[in-house]
Parts: structure tokens; sequence; C-alpha cells
């Protein structure tokens, strides 16, 4: 990624822009200029009253990045009733009726994008790897429902009128970094939130924002358990090293698979008499067994070329076994691929009960199972994805206890 260093200032060297930095206008400045009087007499200090300022300057650079990016989005905030931006010089600032003083200041960084709620935290130096933000938002008080669905960091650079999205932070995602992280509350009442915790990648936010419900974002967080992991960005699990399961169409392991002991299984040999409740020591047996009984059940249409692959493995004390099987398939005239996991224990061994098997993308948990009967011999998962996705299969233990293996992708080559 390509970033710019304004050498213009002496004060703004060692500042990096990123390219997709907003420009602020006059017609920007003055609103803001204007605006952060209109609310100065409830301000007792210049701090507080720069502070607006620039909170001003994100709202409407917010607006703009929106206006950009993702015009068909619907962006609704007090101060912004039927934002254009070009047309920001013709909105009358006028205070709130009836809102008091302290809650039309707040209500500058309050935004919602179709039915989000985007919390917009404003900066104009990042120091100390952290960001303050406000004990009254991020309080284990507060439900779910009163928490924003996503806070928003914004950089503003008021001496060369830039302002940029520096990252955002997920709702599901700040509510488990809380449960196994203490974070540090100030004298001015804000805890010290990690930068390492935000994605910074604003194009995931944009696919957030157009792709996924907010309810999907408290499913997340019932579902999964306080140690869930997700990937913080859905482009930083790209730079990950990834299991490329489409090479087991061509009867070929990659690197990685090879490196983690990876088996390539022959091609499945299906029959409808065969049963994993009293299963044979072979994998190959198993493997074939279990995908019959699995195929049984879901009416699975399984391609011929479909492929799998078995890998033994200790954690925990469990000497355990995971096969995966992959397929290729249309689905709505879309090229699509398919997971299929079975988790179990090697031979002369069990799982434990309570024993979960998950699949994930890097947004939400997509298939969850259990081990809840101690006649259990075996976890089934199974997803379905375009060919640009990639999963990532988490096996967790009662105790707590969890692991991630790394993500699986689809490429043929």
């Amino acid at each position: 990624m390509t970033y710019y260093i304004i050498d213009s200032d002496l004060d703004l060297l060692g500042h990096f822009l990123k390219p997709d930095a907003l420009i602020l206008t006059p017609e920007h400045i003055d609103w803001a200029i204007a605006l952060s009087h209109v609310l100065s007499p409830s301000l007792p200090t210049e701090a507080q009253q720069w502070q607006t300022y620039l909170d001003a300057l994100a709202l409407v650079g917010f607006a703009q990045w929106i206006e950009k990016h993702a015009p068909e989005l619907d962006l609704r905030n007090d101060w912004l009733s039927g934002f254009e931006p070009r047309e920001i010089d013709s909105i009358p600032i006028r205070r709130l009726e009836g809102v008091p003083a302290s809650e039309q200041i707040d209500s500058l960084r309050w935004v919602r994008v179709g039915d989000f709620r985007l919390y917009l935290t404003v900066t104009e130096v990042f120091q100390d790897g952290a960001i303050a933000l406000p004990q009254r938002i991020l309080d284990s008080s507060n439900s779910s429902d009163n928490l924003p669905h996503f806070f928003v960091l914004m950089e503003v650079l008021e001496e060369i009128d830039q302002v940029r999205i520096y990252g955002h932070l997920r709702q599901d995602q700040l509510i488990q970094h809380q449960q196994t992280a203490a974070l540090v509350l100030d004298d001015d009442h804000h805890y010290s939130v990690p930068l390492a915790w935000f994605d910074p990648q604003p194009e995931s936010l944009l696919l957030l924002l157009r792709c996924v419900e907010p309810e999907a974002l408290r499913a997340a967080q019932r579902v999964a358990p306080p140690a869930a992991p997700y990937i913080t960005s859905p482009l930083q699990g790209l730079t990950q090293r990834a299991i490329n399961v489409g090479r087991w169409l061509n009867h070929q392991l990659d690197e990685l698979a090879q490196e983690l002991s990876w088996v390539l299984l022959p091609p499945p040999a299906l029959s409808p008499g065969l049963r994993s409740s009293s299963l044979p020591a072979s994998p190959v047996e198993q493997f074939d067994a279990l995908l019959t009984e699995f195929i049984q059940r879901s009416d699975l249409q399984l391609p011929a070329d479909a492929r799998g692959a078995y890998r033994n493995f200790e954690w925990e004390g469990l000497p355990l076994r995971l096969y995966v099987v992959t397929w290729e398939t249309v689905m709505d005239g879309e090229p699509t691929w398919g997971l299929l996991l079975f988790l179990g224990a090697q031979p002369n061994a069990s799982l434990p009960l309570g024993i979960q098997l998950e699949i994930h993308d890097d947004v939400l948990v997509l298939e969850q199972t259990a081990i809840t009967d101690a006649a259990q011999d075996y976890l089934y998962a199974c997803v379905l994805g375009n060919l640009n996705e990639q999963f990532w299969a988490t096996i967790r233990l009662t105790n707590g206890a969890s692991t991630t293996l790394p993500p699986f992708r689809f490429v043929q080559e």
C-alpha cells in the first residue's frame, strides 16, 4: 500500500496518509466552525471547544465517505438532516430542541447507516497505541442494545484539511475483548482501548454495512463463547498461510498441508451399507462410512470429483482425527465451493462431552456443533462459500481451551 508524507509543515512530518484520505472543502470547514460556535456556550474549556470542532469535521468527512463509496446506504445524524456534500453550506445550524447541551454535543458522534448505529471517535494524534473511549459508552452495565454496532476511529488532520477513517471495531469483538482484557479507566472517565483492536481496512466496514444484518452481530456474540476467535479484518486473513483444498481435486497437497501432515484420501467409495456406528480402524474406511452417513442424512449432492484428506494430531491431551471433504459446484449461476469437516478421536480414544467444532469466516460463526451424548463418535460441520471466501475451523473444550486451525481456501492451480 502506498503512503504519502506531507512535507509542507514540519509539525506534520511523520504523519502518513492513505490514498483514501478525504479532502475537507472550505464549505465543510465553515460549517464545522459555525456548529462549534453554536455549541460553545456549553463548553467551558478551549480544549472541549476544539474537540467539538474536530468532531464536526469528522462527521462531515464520514458522511462524505459514505456518499462517495456507498451512496445507496441511508446515513442519518441529528445535525446532517438532508445532507448533500455539495450543499453543506445550506444546512441550517440550530440547537436541537428539547435536547440537553451535553447530549447535543455527543450527538455529533452518533451516526446511523441503514439499521446500524455507529459511534465516531475522533483524534488528531495517536499515542501509546491506544485510543480513549467514554466509560458511559463502554461500561459493562450497558446491554448490547445500547452499544453502537461499530466504533469508527476517525483521524482529522485539520492543518491540511484532510480526514480519514483510521479503523473500526465491531460491537461483538469489543465485548469479546473486554472478557479477556482489563481496560484502564482514566481520571476523565475514559477507557484506554488498544488500537490493535481496530480493523484498519475501511472496505471491510463497507462490506459489513452492506451485507450483514445488525442482529447477526448480536447473534455472533450469543453463539460464540467468551474466547471466540474472530479474525480482526477480512483482509487480514488473506495474509495468513492457508491450506488450499482446491489442489486436492488435482490429487495434490500444498506446502502447508504437507507441513501439517495432512494425508490425501482416494476418491470416496460411497455405499448405503456403510455405517459410522462401529467405525473400522482404517482411515479410508472411516472416511467412506462417515461421508456415506452424512449424505444419507443431509441429502447432500456430492460431485464425483470431490476429494478428502485427514490429519491426526494431539491437542490438550486428546488424540484427534480431522477429516475434510471439498468440492466445487455452482449455485445461482455462481461458482461455489464446499467444505465438510468430521472431527473424531483416533482409534482407542473418544471425544469428551461438550467438545465443540465451529466453522467461521472472517465475520461470523457459520456452523457450531458439540458432543452432547457419550454415544457420539464424530462431529459434523459443513459450509458453502464463494471462491474468494475462506473458512476457519475452531475446536473448543468446556474448560475454555480452544484452538483454531489455519484457514481453508479453494484455488485450483
